[in-house]
């Protein structure tokens, strides 16, 4: 994963400023985002935490690493991320799973052509 994200670092355009509406629609959907993550990771952990054939200690090695990657992501996705780091924060929501593609629909068509640009680049790289 963050091997993915110096990827993205590496070819970012620095000279994009997200236009107000932007910036807004992100505020807007990051908690329903977070919330459906988060759904789907708790699931995970729970399948971690019974599975039967897992020691204890298995099982809270597994489920501890999962809380480190979740807490990771969180911090890097938030709704209160800085205007001027919006741009590599919709990258990473969307690297992690956290953002599916459909939902840069909301943005300006500019601004998704500035994510397709460095996304299309990571994943077929």
């Amino acid at each position: 994963y963050l091997n993915e994200i110096s990827k993205f670092e590496a070819c970012e355009n620095q000279t994009y400023k997200p236009i107000e509406a932007d910036w807004k629609y992100f505020r807007k959907v990051v908690p329903e985002l977070q919330n459906c993550f988060l759904v789907e990771k708790n699931d995970e952990i729970i399948q971690i935490l019974t599975d039967s054939s897992k020691t204890q200690i298995e099982k809270y090695r597994e489920s501890r690493k999962m809380f480190d990657e979740i807490d990771f992501i969180l911090l890097r996705c938030e709704r209160n991320t800085p205007r001027n780091r919006l741009f590599e924060t919709i990258i990473i929501m969307l690297m992690c799973g956290m953002m599916a593609k459909e939902d840069l629909l909301g943005f300006s068509l500019k601004f998704q052509e500035q994510v397709d640009i460095p996304l299309d680049r990571i994943i077929y790289q």
